[in-house]
């Protein structure tokens, strides 16, 4: 029989059609794998986007706790967490890869992780450069990091910070995960640049692996990365919020990559509710990449960015909260504020829409833009948020971080997870349910990231646990 890391990589058979150990669990079920303790050493409110590995592992980051200081505030605490699933008869097993001490190694990680060929990568939203002006606090202007596997049964995984975040004209708030095409790693931080208004950047993949505990097959980061635009604000955007990751990597089309992203703000100035625009949503295209839009200024690398919609908000969605999804076929799904008037819990601007892009037919054409779903705040959720997942009938899954029903929060909500199936005829309306809502006591509340697909199984975190539902 299979045990420990073998067992685990036997577990990823196929397009990471991840086979667990069966359970008494029926379709539809929802399951806490595991939970955190507040004040742990272990680590607790796991924070941003989760992703598994080659290995059938599932890691993730939590903002607070750890070894290093278990009750600090944002200038200490947060740990890397592997989930190892289960094998038959057995829960999936827990495991603090490393905690984060503040200061130069970096703290608070938020934005979630990706991993690449083994190598989990990452950010801080503090430490690293604790003479950073940009920062109030004194906390630094973040990090970049990466967590090298181990080389061989009885090694360690190694902690590397390759990048600082300058603070000023170089970077900072580091907000979002980064997404990958192949070896191409590129992330977007909300601040920074010549402007300051954020910029977009590609990890520079080192040469040469460094000494010691290292596998063979990690993707290793040198010190730094490469600015490949700066984003200008007004009707270029700024702030960028999320980059679109692809529902199945393995449909990525090959050749030139265009990533896409959403801006929090700027954009058109017809936006109902704000002087600044509303945000929107654009094209990152690498060099030679032949974007479907109108043509836009390059720089000296080739790379291109172009504006392919502006949020003109109320019921049309204004101020996108992140990227959901990018399909084979080249069609966004993402989630934004505004939709329906909302007297729901802290949210002014209206409880949030989910949204499709489809592309245009050719070059210079039009993206085509649709409001699918508006939530209006009650048992059906408010504010979606994080990476959202599609099946294979092209139903979309997703979260709130509020509504649905939870004495904690009566009025408000402790979040939900939701379908949408498509219409079957045109001009019909997509249907709404709801999978599941938290009720803080027992899973926890307020979910701060997305949903994580493998096989027919969706994971995802709240404020306190990592759960699975069987969709």
């Amino acid at each position: 029989m299979q045990t420990g890391r073998a067992a685990l990589a036997s577990a990823t058979l196929g397009a990471l059609g991840l086979t667990f150990a069966a359970s008494a669990a029926c379709a539809g079920d929802f399951t806490i794998i595991h939970k955190f303790v507040a004040g742990s050493a272990k680590g607790y409110v796991p924070s941003g986007e989760l992703s598994f590995g080659d290995d059938g592992a599932l890691y993730g980051v939590t903002s607070r706790g750890g070894k290093a200081c278990p009750t600090g505030d944002g200038a200490c605490g947060g740990t890397v967490y592997r989930l190892a699933p289960p094998e038959k008869g057995s829960k999936w097993s827990h495991e603090v890869l490393h905690s984060f001490a503040g200061g130069p190694v970096g703290a608070a990680p938020k934005a979630g992780v990706t991993v690449a060929k083994g190598t989990i990568i990452g950010s801080t939203t503090y430490g690293g450069k604790v003479d950073c002006t940009e920062e109030p606090h004194g906390w630094g202007c973040g990090t970049f990091w990466q967590m090298l596997p181990p080389d061989g049964k009885n090694g360690a995984w190694k902690y590397d910070v390759f990048y600082t975040l300058p603070g000023g004209t170089g970077l900072r708030l580091p907000d979002s995960e980064f997404t990958r095409s192949g070896d191409q790693i590129v992330g977007s931080t909300q601040r920074g640049g010549r402007f300051d208004k954020g910029a977009f950047l590609v990890l520079v993949p080192s040469k040469s692996k460094p000494d010691g505990g290292v596998g063979p097959q990690s993707v290793i980061l040198e010190e730094g990365c490469k600015i490949i635009w700066e984003l200008e604000g007004s009707t270029e955007l700024e702030q960028p919020v999320s980059i679109f990751d692809f529902f199945d990597q393995k449909k990525r089309p090959s050749g030139p990559v265009i990533y896409h992203a959403a801006a929090m703000s700027a954009g058109d100035d017809d936006c109902v509710g704000a002087t600044n625009g509303c945000g929107g949503v654009g094209s990152l295209s690498a060099p030679g990449g032949a974007e479907l839009a109108t043509a836009s200024a390059k720089k000296d690398d080739g790379w291109s960015f172009t504006v392919n919609h502006s949020f003109l908000g109320a019921k049309k969605g204004g101020f996108p909260i992140s990227g959901g999804g990018e399909d084979e076929d080249g069609v966004l799904y993402g989630s934004a504020y505004g939709g329906v008037p909302c007297k729901a819990f802290i949210n002014s601007l209206g409880c949030g829409v989910i949204y499709r892009m489809t592309p245009p037919p050719k070059k210079g054409g039009t993206w085509g833009y649709e409001v699918i779903y508006s939530f209006k705040g009650g048992k059906d959720g408010d504010r979606p948020i994080g990476r959202m997942a599609l099946d294979k009938a092209g139903r979309l899954y997703g979260v709130t971080t509020y509504g649905g029903k939870c004495a904690f929060v009566p009025n408000g909500g402790c979040g939900t997870i939701w379908r949408l199936t498509p219409p079957k005829k045109k001009g019909e309306a997509w249907k709404h349910e709801v999978l599941h809502a938290f009720d803080a006591a027992t899973d926890g509340k307020w979910p701060s990231s997305g949903l994580t697909r493998a096989g027919d199984d969706l994971f995802g975190a709240t404020d306190r646990a990592v759960y699975r539902l069987k969709s």
